[in-house]
């Protein structure tokens, strides 16, 4: 069925080739009286079946992909330096606490 229906819409801008007088006469009415009739049974059948048709859910949801679930643990190699921080914002004395480092060095890991 689309497959037809693809060509017909392909075969629409010849027929319109094959028009005249801005589109209202036609140089060949048993071509052009043809191809409408192709298209009249066309849409009749699209009709047909979507009255037919339960459309009420075309698509499915897909399930969730699996997840592996990883325990998530501290780097030991950051826990002094999560201990300097952690010291830094318990102190009163503190007001603002600077991290800076190259990329890639735990930065946010330490967040």
């Amino acid at each position: 069925m689309i497959t037809e229906a693809e060509k017909l819409v392909a075969n629409g801008p010849q027929q319109m080739n094959n028009l005249c007088l801005g589109g209202f006469a036609s140089k060949n009415c048993l071509s052009t009286y043809k191809f409408g009739k192709k298209v009249a049974k066309m849409l009749q059948a699209i009709n047909d079946l979507i009255s037919k048709g339960v459309f009420d859910k075309v698509a499915e949801s897909q399930p969730a992909a699996s997840v592996v679930v990883r325990p998530e643990e501290r780097p030991i190699a950051l826990q002094p330096t999560i201990e300097k921080v952690w010291n830094c914002i318990v102190d009163k004395d503190v007001g603002i606490i600077g991290l800076y480092g190259l990329g890639g060095v735990g930065k946010t890991t330490l967040l």
